[in-house]
């Protein structure tokens, strides 16, 4: 495999001491971004030296998202979302500090001085900075609308209120009023659009990581996947190596993975010159902060790379973070080789906490908070800690449970290795199943992963000998492609590959596991993110027609994905279940009922199957045989989903414990089926956790 960083490319617009590299590894184009200067300069060159890229990168598909969330069939659910929209998006920007502002600014100056006719303008550049953490308000305050009696749901009225008359101009006259409160919960399932394209999962990254002396080569190890359903991040990815001692002498070097446009780079994940490594996660709470006049606060990505920036050890960091204002919720897990100790800080931007714990010598985090004892003991509509689903539910924790066995079964055989680490990053094992293998859902590697990253920090920082390691791109979904290595000398401020197999490939059960993977991705990516003929976001829900067509070519994917599980002699549940959905939601009934028929003889066949699964398989095949026409049929699925349902509410949530409201919400299609047949309303496949 080739590995070879290319000449410096510079340019006289330049404000600050940047150059760029391009990478070839493995056939596949990668940047190194070099940079000295202040933040708001960095930013400029960025957006200079990478304005092509941009262009054709993460920012459109941003932009997408936000253009398809505020473009509804109703009208004024149309207006409404867009005027919350708009309000959160203004406020976030607005109270973020001067120097994060600057930064967003200058770079949406780089481009516009770089290219004749850019994709998107000032505004755009503006948004799209800040989406992160407004995603995370407009979930919080969506979950607000729908939560029954919630505290906060008065003031959340008021808000959209107010949103509507500043930004749309609607009077607020009680005729709003009532239309808001009397669909509120409608107003909420609008609201969700705006977080995330999956509409109900957000993210989910897995990290782990391990002390030196819990390593084979004595170096410290910091691992994390990224992902979120922002497919061309892979476009051009890449590693920022950043200098921003000029603006004060204190501060520290650091290196990151990014991917053109992304002005925080420190904020998914890297490592700076004392060894301390951070890795970011994503939660979900209705105890958000938009912001209040006169104050100051900071995204949470952008405090990840000041803790890199301005921190030498963990009570650095815990400063960094309890000095600042948040806006949602987060988890953000440092580790410091040269003390051999992680900590876990736990952000709420409502509460203005940060729960700092500290975790010895190793750690595993996924999307769910950690510092009480059990998320069973909360009231779940009352608990500002939810998740968006009982499936991502179940998957969070699973993750968690594959990371923290492979920490354990590393420490038993010698120590966490890089190529350990690659593996678990890109693995499909199932933490509810003992391992078993699955394609997606409760996996470490997800159908929307982005990348992997490791960072390997010596302990003895008068050698550092560090490495940084990422996924380059050249295969999907993220994790599963190649792994460059790149060693880094921090007076010179440059990285080189590192000497010992500096690619590495993941390995797969089989070719045809690989391929069927990206089928599915492929799969999820053109329902996700449908175009035009010409290949542009369609930035607006599909017509019927072109609806359709997406159904159908999805289809294609997913049959060959099946197909190629079935080559290899393997039975993959969660490819079978996303073709039975997608195939009844594309109205092809005969088939999706063949494919229900095989998922519910998996069990009996001796295949692992979660009882939460084969709930969902008898109450979706109903579904199916209703519009098949098959009533006496459908009634006896149907009362075998819902015992399978009672059964699951029984299990996971015992003595009257409130159950997660997803599984009320599937309680709902139960009675909508019994009630209306094949009129019901299914909700869309959860491409992400498989359900």
């Amino acid at each position: 495999m080739t590995f070879a960083i290319g000449d410096a490319i510079r340019s006289d617009k330049c404000r600050a001491d940047s150059t760029l590299h391009w990478a070839e590894i493995s056939s596949k184009k990668v940047f190194v971004l070099r940079q000295k200067g202040s933040f708001a300069d960095l930013c400029y060159d960025h957006g200079h030296l990478l304005a092509e890229q941009i262009d054709t990168g993460v920012f459109p598909e941003i932009l997408d998202t936000i253009h398809t969330a505020t473009d509804m069939e109703s009208d004024f659910f149309s207006w409404v979302i867009s005027a919350i929209y708009r309000r959160i998006s203004d406020q976030v920007f607005d109270a973020c500090p001067d120097e994060f502002r600057d930064g967003g600014a200058a770079l949406g100056d780089g481009i516009f001085d770089t290219l004749d006719d850019p994709r998107f303008s000032a505004s755009d550049v503006r948004d799209a900075v800040v989406a992160i953490d407004v995603g995370n308000c407009a979930e919080g305050l969506a979950r607000r609308l729908e939560t029954p009696l919630a505290p906060e749901a008065s003031d959340t009225i008021i808000y959209v209120l107010v949103a509507a008359r500043k930004y749309r101009r609607r009077r607020t006259s009680m005729s709003l009023l009532q239309k808001i409160q009397g669909d509120r919960e409608g107003v909420g399932k609008a609201a969700q659009r705006l977080n995330h394209i999956s509409r109900r999962v957000g993210f989910g990254c897995t990290g782990f990581g391990a002390a030196p002396a819990l390593t084979d080569d004595g170096r410290g190890l910091h691992a994390r996947t990224f992902d979120g359903a922002f497919f061309a991040w892979n476009n051009w990815p890449g590693i920022f190596v950043i200098d921003e001692r000029e603006t004060n002498p204190a501060w520290h070097r650091y290196v990151a993975i990014g991917t053109a446009g992304l002005t925080y780079p420190g904020g998914i994940s890297g490592m700076n010159d004392q060894g301390l490594a951070a890795s970011i996660h994503q939660m979900s709470t209705t105890q958000y902060d938009v912001g209040r006049a006169g104050r100051r606060y900071s995204i949470a990505p952008f405090l990840q790379q000041r803790i890199l920036r301005e921190a030498a050890t963990l009570d650095q960091a815990d400063k960094i973070l309890t000095d600042a204002r948040h806006f949602g919720s987060w988890t953000i897990t440092v580790s410091d080789a040269k003390a051999g100790q992680a900590a876990r800080f736990e952000i709420n931007g409502g509460t203005q906490s940060v729960t700092r714990t500290d975790l010895g010598t190793s750690f595993t985090q996924s999307n769910h908070f950690l510092h009480r004892d059990t998320e069973e003991k909360f009231d779940f509509y009352g608990d500002q800690h939810f998740t968006p689903t009982f499936g991502k539910w179940l998957e969070s924790r699973a993750r968690l449970r594959t990371a923290q066995a492979a920490l354990d079964k590393a420490g038993s055989a010698g120590g966490l290795t890089t190529d350990t680490a690659i593996s678990v990053l890109s693995g499909h094992g199932d933490g509810y199943l003992d391992g078993a293998s699955r394609s997606f859902g409760r996996t470490v590697c997800k159908s929307y992963g982005l990348m992997g990253s490791i960072a390997r920090a010596d302990p003895d920082r008068t050698r550092a000998d560090d490495q940084i390691w990422m996924s380059i791109g050249n295969a999907s979904p993220g994790p599963h492609a190649d792994y460059a290595g790149f060693k880094i000398d921090w007076e010179a401020l440059t990285v080189t590959p590192v000497d010992d197999n500096p690619v590495r490939t993941p390995g797969m059960s089989s070719p045809e596991f690989g391929r069927a993977t990206s089928d599915y991705v492929a799969a999820f990516q053109t329902y996700a993110r449908p175009t035009d003929g010409r290949g542009e976001y369609l930035g607006r829900d599909p017509t019927p027609a072109e609806y359709q067509k997406l159904l159908d070519d999805a289809l294609q994917h997913l049959d060959r994905a099946c197909q190629a599980v079935e080559d290899a002699g393997e039975t993959d549940f969660a490819l079978r279940y996303a073709r039975a959905r997608v195939r009844h939601q594309a109205k092809h009934f005969d088939k999706a009922a063949d494919d229900w028929s095989f998922l519910r003889s998996l069990p009996d066949m001796g295949f692992k199957v979660l009882e939460y699964e084969e709930a969902l398989v008898w109450t979706l095949s109903a579904a199916t045989a209703f519009a098949q026409g098959k009533q006496t049929e459908a009634q006896d699925f149907l009362t075998k989903g819902e015992a399978k349902l009672n059964a699951v509410r029984d299990a996971h949530f015992p003595g009257g414990a409130t159950a997660h409201p997803d599984l009320d919400d599937w309680a709902d299609v139960v009675k909508a089926l019994k009630d209306d047949g094949a009129g019901a309303d299914l909700p869309d496949l959860d491409w992400v956790t498989v359900e």
